[in-house]
């Protein structure tokens, strides 16, 4: 995941840079190489840091065409899991957005000039991505410090609440 991360920080500063300063062929086509890269990485990466995943063993009984009904708590968790997922859906509709609109936003209304430079738009775009990396070891040391102290972990739809609660205070 930290691959990811790094990539979309640094693409929008490299391949938006190229793009504004040289024109926007070069600026795809550095995305393009930088996409290459991060495929060619995996390729040569996968065996040793995802040897451990494998694929999960069917049983027997898994396999019939046959299931039973679900039972009621089942079936909440799957109104919640429900539930979660339309704020979630939302959210992602709203965010990924900003690679074109808060793009405009940026190019059109905000003063960019620092001296001399004039600050690509397109740097804009990695604020939230860096913020997302100098926030990740604040909130991993909150988690193994409620873990440390007799906590439990958050389940997944705990955590998704809370991350979906922290971006829209953000």
């Amino acid at each position: 995941m930290a691959g990811v991360w790094a990539g979309s920080f640094l693409s929008n500063l490299v391949a938006g840079s190229i793009g504004e300063w040289f024109g926007w062929h070069w600026g795809f086509l550095a995305a393009g190489v930088g996409m290459a890269f991060g495929a060619l990485l995996f390729a040569t990466f996968r065996g040793r840091w995802l040897s451990q995943l494998t694929r999960p063993v069917v049983a027997a009984s898994e396999s019939s065409t046959h299931k039973p009904p679900l039972a009621r708590h089942q079936r909440r968790a799957l109104g919640g899991l429900a539930l979660i997922s339309v704020f979630t859906v939302a959210y992602a509709t709203l965010f990924y957005q900003k690679g074109g609109f808060l793009n405009l936003l940026v190019q059109g209304r905000v003063d960019r000039q620092v001296g001399d430079f004039t600050v690509p738009a397109t740097w804009f775009l990695s604020i939230s991505t860096g913020i997302f990396i100098l926030a990740t070891p604040f909130f991993a040391a909150l988690w193994n410090r409620r873990i440390a102290r007799g906590g439990e972990a958050l389940d997944v739809c705990a955590s998704l609440v809370v991350g979906l609660a922290v971006l829209a205070g953000g």
